[in-house]
């Protein structure tokens, strides 16, 4: 590959503290056929041997891969950094503990060719557990309207969202990019203004392996509940929303708030679980008494009188 020419793809691998598997994400990148993509990692300040890591990369792959160091500001500022210092013409996020699986990059090009309209394409992505299950999450469809986009995406998860499953025509980017007042979930905005405001299209194949962990609950509930509106404000904002997106908003008002009881309840926090859940029982009934929420509120509520 010329040094000089723009690639057509730029990977952006954003790090903190990912020593253990940053080798695994960028060879994973490297490794892939073609010529017309580079990678960035960037790291956000990262306090173990990720930039040592880095140091042993650069050589192996200096005409592709790059390295930038920066203060720790977040995995929104890693990202939106990542888009200012590329030239691919299309992006793609891959987070620094999972994999691209053989031949993504080829599946995105052919994406690209099959639906040059798109400016947003989303593939499959293999989820595996802490246990090392395996299990591949598909997209079922892919609603034509914004609305019905969002709708799928935000309240009926039927459209899935992952990093290293979408890839991004640069131009998405011109007038909005990741909320870096955010320092988890700041990619549901940036998702959500990618759906509702620009034509999609699907891939129909896995691009990623994606590695879960588990998590501190009780850290995660409060962070979840210091933010969780705030979110809210930021996906439905009039200047970056379509009109009859809004629509949307009170139902996903109360999707957030189950999703608060269902974290805090998870964490014993149960009368801050109620109380959310109570939230979403005014906001919309149809929601909150299906089945997958009321047993849990039952459950919840029977354990805070035994307290």
């Amino acid at each position: 590959m010329n040094i000089e020419a723009t690639p057509l793809i730029s990977v952006i691998i954003p790090a903190f503290n990912y020593a253990a598997s940053l080798e695994r994400a960028v060879s994973s990148v490297l490794s892939q056929a073609g010529g017309d993509f580079d990678v960035w990692i960037i790291d956000d300040g990262s306090t173990d041997d990720t930039e040592a890591v880095a140091a042993t990369l650069l050589p192996r792959w200096s005409r592709r891969l790059h390295y930038h160091r920066q203060t720790n500001q977040g995995p929104a500022a890693a990202r939106n950094q990542g888009i200012h210092m590329s030239r691919g013409d299309y992006l793609l996020f891959l987070d620094a503990d999972d994999e691209l699986l053989p031949d993504a990059l080829a599946a995105f090009r052919a994406g690209i060719a099959g639906h040059p309209e798109a400016a947003l394409w989303l593939a499959d992505h293999v989820a595996v557990e802490s246990n090392g299950k395996t299990r591949q999450r598909r997209q079922k469809s892919l609603p034509d309207k914004p609305e019905a986009r969002l709708r799928a995406y935000l309240l009926d998860k039927t459209l899935i969202a992952c990093a290293g499953a979408m890839l991004f025509r640069r131009a998405i980017f011109d007038h909005y990019r990741y909320p870096e007042q955010f320092r988890s979930a700041e990619d549901l905005p940036m998702f959500a203004y990618a759906l509702a405001n620009f034509p999609c299209a699907l891939i129909d194949s896995a691009t990623v392996r994606v590695y879960k962990h588990p998590d501190s609950l009780r850290g995660n509930a409060d962070q979840a509940a210091a933010t969780s509106m705030q979110l809210v404000d930021e996906i439905f904002d009039l200047r970056r929303m379509p009109p009859l997106a809004m629509r949307l908003k009170p139902a996903y008002i109360a999707r957030r708030h189950l999703s608060l009881f269902r974290t805090l309840q998870q964490a014993g926090q149960y009368q801050a679980a109620l109380a959310h859940y109570r939230n979403a029982l005014r906001l919309s009934p149809m929601q909150a008494l299906s089945p997958r929420y009321l047993g849990k509120a039952l459950r919840v509520l029977l354990a805070g009188l035994k307290m």
